[in-house]
């Protein structure tokens, strides 16, 4: 048994006296609270899973594949609250199941003896049966072992404290980490800074049209698990997407042939919409990769005028991703591939056409989980596109072919939802 104190503050005084009755029966073998937290942090448990009903529920085979990987049959979850009025023990069986949820009224936070032997009398009326026939289930599926010389012929059926005894178990681990079907949306600021050049390569010095423009928006984000894969679904298919908006101005300068300067400001507005495809793999409790594969629309559009009118173009979305989940539901993932640009336009056709180049982008997103429902996002990534355009159009200010390069830093906070 072990017991574990997720009170958000006290807890400590009622752990400890039921934690010493316990002590005093030597047939009850008490793991260590600290060996216990560890394991939790292999497996994703934390105090919040624990003290909610819905999240033990929720969580159910994660808390499980805790407790068997350290041999507990019973967890006990204290938990002290109304401002050290109410006591509260959740009885937890050998397979993460919620077995007995005891309430008390209570002085300061603190118990005494008394009110300790009254909690474990309702805990293991309840707790026993289930751990011996958890026993006898686990002993069904496990080699014949050697005769027993003085077996026990009648086992209670209702056994004390006394009969509930930790024992070794050879069933293996199952791996960890688990997918479970669902989707979320978030929504937030969009920020990035964009920069493109085209040069004239066969032109001494060489011509070139130059964009640069921080860029100040809205982003959404949709994600969903979409199917989870295996028995134990430490694998799943999942489907991101994404849609940025940002308007703009941009100015144009133009000199006389008398040295003085005009200018003219032109409405303008980014955006950017994709998605991909992922298969995604837990390795550990903690540890998530993956590969993925999609497409993206980004458009740059400024209103008609001679010089320059924007940008155009149609991407494929190929590479892998890294991730660790430090919290339930909360993660930092890293990525990185390669963008084929099947569509590259620039001034609506004024420099012809493009073929199909390479490009490449990296990024990383934290993910932290504020409550069961509510998360916030951080995210950045970093794009950069290089077409050519061997034969520039007949309205082109550029007479012969060009190369360009255009970088796109973008990113952004946002509040999502789990739907």
């Amino acid at each position: 048994m072990s017991l574990v104190n997720v009170a958000s503050s006290g807890g400590d005084q009622p752990k400890r006296v039921i934690e010493n009755i316990l002590g005093e029966n030597q047939s009850i073998a008490l793991i260590d609270t600290s060996v216990v937290r560890s394991t939790m942090d292999n497996f994703a448990v934390n105090e919040k899973i624990l003290r909610k009903g819905e999240l033990r529920e929720k969580f159910q085979e994660r808390i499980s594949r805790m407790m068997q990987a350290e041999n507990i049959e019973g967890l006990l979850i204290i938990d002290v609250y109304s401002k050290g009025r109410k006591l509260q023990v959740v009885v937890l069986g050998p397979e993460g199941q919620e077995l007995k949820d005891i309430k008390r009224s209570i002085r300061g936070g603190k118990i005494g003896q008394d009110t300790g032997l009254d909690v474990l009398k309702d805990v293991f009326p309840a707790l026993g049966p289930t751990v011996l026939d958890y026993r006898e289930r686990v002993q069904a599926t496990a080699p014949d072992p050697d005769p027993d010389p003085d077996p026990d012929p009648d086992p209670d059926p209702n056994p004390t404290p006394d009969a509930i005894v930790t024992e070794e178990k050879t069933k293996p681990k199952p791996p960890p980490g688990t997918f479970a079907k669902g989707g979320s949306v978030a929504a937030g600021v969009f920020l990035g800074q964009r920069s493109m050049e085209v040069t004239e390569v066969e032109t001494t010095p060489p011509d070139a049209i130059k964009h640069r423009t921080p860029l100040v928006g809205i982003g959404v984000n949709i994600d969903a698990i979409a199917l989870p894969i295996g028995d134990n679904k430490d694998s799943a298919l999942t489907i991101s997407g994404f849609f940025n908006y940002a308007p703009f101005k941009t100015e144009f300068k133009t000199q006389g042939g008398d040295g003085s300067t005009s200018s003219e400001t032109f409405s303008s507005n980014f955006v950017n919409v994709g998605g991909a495809l992922h298969y995604r793999r837990f390795f550990t409790a903690s540890t998530i990769g993956g590969i993925y594969g999609g497409g993206e629309y980004i458009s740059l559009r400024i209103s008609s005028n001679p010089n320059y009118t924007g940008n155009i173009y149609g991407v494929g979305r190929a590479g892998a991703e890294l991730g660790i989940s430090f919290a339930p539901e909360s993660y930092v993932i890293v990525h990185g591939g390669l963008l084929p640009v099947f569509k590259a336009d620039n001034s609506a056709g004024a420099l012809g056409e493009s073929p199909t180049s390479l490009g490449y982008e990296a990024g990383g997103t934290v993910l932290f989980r504020l409550t069961d429902k509510v998360f916030a996002r951080l995210g950045y990534r970093f794009e950069i596109v290089s077409p050519t355009f061997p034969e520039p159009g007949d309205t082109s200010k550029i007479d012969n072919a060009a190369e360009s390069r255009d970088i796109l830093h973008t990113g952004g906070l946002q509040i999502g939802f789990t739907i």
